[in-house]
């Protein structure tokens, strides 16, 4: 084989596990909407991750991690549907491959500063 032809396979091989991963979590994901947010208590702590109470369409209410790439990525906010995925023992949130326009655009800065306030005014 000469380098062109492993250069191709490679990228066919990584696209095969790519797609293979969406359609697993595609399988396997619930719906849910997020109620609130539970972060760490540090500056910039929401860069770390966070955790989200999510309110499945059954009415059960998960507990479910979310890295910090998915909350900025998505930009996710309380009242936002999400996709949850259970993994062994922990439900996590998942930023699927096509995201569909949940409402305007909005900053990250603000939704963490929304946060913030609300937390510190008792809501």
């Amino acid at each position: 084989m000469d380098c062109g032809t492993t250069e191709w396979l490679t990228f066919l091989f990584l696209m095969a596990f790519y797609l293979s991963v969406e359609i697993y979590q595609v399988l396997r994901r619930k719906e849910g909407e997020i109620i609130s947010f539970a972060g760490p208590d540090i500056p910039l702590g929401d860069l770390l991750g966070t955790r989200a109470n999510v309110r499945m369409k059954d009415g059960e209410v998960v507990d479910a991690e979310m890295s910090g790439c998915t909350l900025c990525l998505g930009r996710f906010e309380v009242g936002d549907r999400v996709y949850v995925c259970k993994n062994r023992d922990k439900y996590v949130v998942s930023l699927p491959l096509f995201m569909k326009g949940r409402r305007k655009r909005s900053d990250f800065c603000k939704s963490s500063c929304r946060r913030e306030q609300a937390s510190i005014q008792g809501l």
